[in-house]
């Protein structure tokens, strides 16, 4: 498959993914299917499948419920550059330390959100930097 069919193919999962969670009041099985449709796109490679699956998961909507799981998906998705997973964990760290966890570990959770938060504001401004270089030289070409 060539990586625009493979893209076209997840974009479809994800869809499908998401029709399945919005029938999830009127079928029991529908949060099943839409791991399942998350999954096989995420495993494409599909980021929006793959933190739409880290919720599913984290909550145990369609199947197990697993909290560390879900926030190693996110991370693992955010190590793929993907830095909408990066806010998504940031979010779901702080849901996480609310969990039965013990004093340790909702506290290290909550660090780690308070980290997240700095990195995310630290990648923004590089971003920033980055834009203005390439509008630099894109000005600069045009001349």
């Amino acid at each position: 498959m060539s990586p625009d069919e493979t893209s076209a193919k997840a974009d479809f999962l994800y869809a499908e993914g998401m029709a399945f969670c919005r029938q999830e009041d009127r079928y029991p099985s529908a949060p099943t299917l839409a791991r399942s449709a998350f999954k096989r796109a995420a495993a494409m490679g599909h980021g929006k499948s793959a933190r739409a699956l880290a919720h599913l998961v984290f909550q145990g909507r369609g199947g197990v419920k697993d909290p560390d799981d879900a926030l190693l998906m996110l991370w693992s998705t955010f190590d793929q550059a993907d830095l909408e997973a990066l806010d998504e964990l940031q979010g779901m760290l702080g849901s996480y330390r609310e969990l039965p966890l013990g004093v340790g570990k909702a506290t290290a959770a909550a660090a780690c959100a308070h980290h997240l938060a700095e990195l995310r504001r630290n990648v923004s401004e590089v971003s920033s930097f980055m834009s203005g270089l390439v509008r630099e030289r894109a000005a600069r070409d045009s001349e």
